[in-house]
């Protein structure tokens, strides 16, 4: 009889055990980031699912207390922890916290950056969630199928992060996974040309090699063919140097200046607007610069002949520094 009554009081217990936790779970009051009553510095993300229910996700303000008016972690510490369990656990995304020491970031669409006293902490949002930042939550929540601009919405498609133009992806069908990519430092994906761009203002790549940057010969760029667009790789001339474009060498662009080897006229080979006299004068031969009219360019009739004629921007010739510009005072 002892026994029985033993047994029947474990199960009571148990049972007991049993409720007090169902008691005990958190309820979603709706959407939202709500505080955790039994811990000054934990909270739960309250986001939808299909069921008609809520997906609850706790995390913590790593010591320190989540504030419920601001829905941001504070500086006042938890009485049960301390400082030393303050560790940012990524330091590339703390350059993020710098303007929010206290606050929820998107770093980009798959990424949580949780700022806490200037220091980040990050959550990866698992499949089918992304990083969106909602007035709800506070700023930044891993939430299902949101924003739209992280999303597959069109097949056969590239999509740039709208947090982080350095990542983009590719979507294969519409509503499927997004394939994450990310372009090279010093670089941002452009989502037009479907290419990984430099982000000192380049033309777009068209076809393979290397070629001078327009607006300064002292800087060039590569182009390169991959599987789904080009990539776009900038490159700086040391000082006093100039992209050549027919040899492919940065040089010194400034002794293609003393271009007179008889009298004639004859073509600079720095700035396609300009050309060279070149005449006799007391035994030796001199050189003057002359400048077309605007819209107008040199062209080359025979050795030492030429004329200005409309510049239509087509530039047939091998000058070595027709396609840019050399910066003032480098010559």
């Amino acid at each position: 009889m002892a026994v029985y009554n033993i047994t029947i009081l474990v199960g009571i217990v148990m049972l007991m055990g049993v409720l007090c936790a169902v008691a005990e779970e958190f309820h979603c009051p709706g959407v939202g980031r709500f505080p955790d009553p039994k811990s000054c510095g934990a909270y739960y993300d309250c986001t939808p699912n299909k069921a008609g229910g809520y997906d609850i996700t706790k995390d913590d303000c790593r010591g320190f207390t989540y504030d419920t008016a601001t829905r941001t972690c504070n500086d006042k510490l938890c009485g049960t922890r301390s400082k030393r369990g303050v560790t940012p656990d990524n330091h590339p995304y703390s350059r993020l916290c710098e303007n929010y020491p206290d606050g929820f970031l998107c770093a980009n669409c798959k990424t949580v950056v949780v700022c806490v006293k200037g220091q980040a902490f990050t959550r990866r949002c698992i499949e089918n969630f992304y990083c969106s930042e909602m007035p709800q939550f506070g700023g930044g929540v891993c939430y299902p199928d949101e924003p739209v601009e992280c999303t597959c919405v069109r097949a056969n498609n590239f999509i740039v992060d709208p947090y982080d133009p350095q990542r983009f992806y590719s979507c294969r069908d519409v509503g499927s996974k997004p394939s994450a990519y990310k372009c090279p430092d010093g670089m941002v994906f452009d989502e037009s040309a479907r290419e990984c761009r430099s982000t000192d203002d380049l033309p777009p790549c068209s076809v393979p090699g290397t070629f001078a940057k327009p607006s300064n010969c002292s800087e060039y760029y590569s182009c390169i063919a991959v599987k789904y667009g080009w990539l776009q790789k900038a490159f700086t001339c040391s000082a006093g140097t100039a992209y050549n474009s027919v040899s492919g060498n940065c040089e010194n662009p400034c002794v293609y200046q003393h271009v007179c080897q008889q009298e004639g006229r004859y073509p600079d080979l720095l700035n396609k607007q300009n050309y060279f006299e070149c005449y006799m004068l007391g035994g030796q031969l001199k050189q003057l610069r002359y400048q077309c009219p605007e819209k107008y360019r040199w062209e080359v009739l025979s050795p030492g002949v030429g004329k200005c004629v409309e510049d239509h921007g087509f530039d047939g010739s091998d000058s070595p520094f027709s396609e840019c510009t050399i910066p003032n005072g480098m010559c």
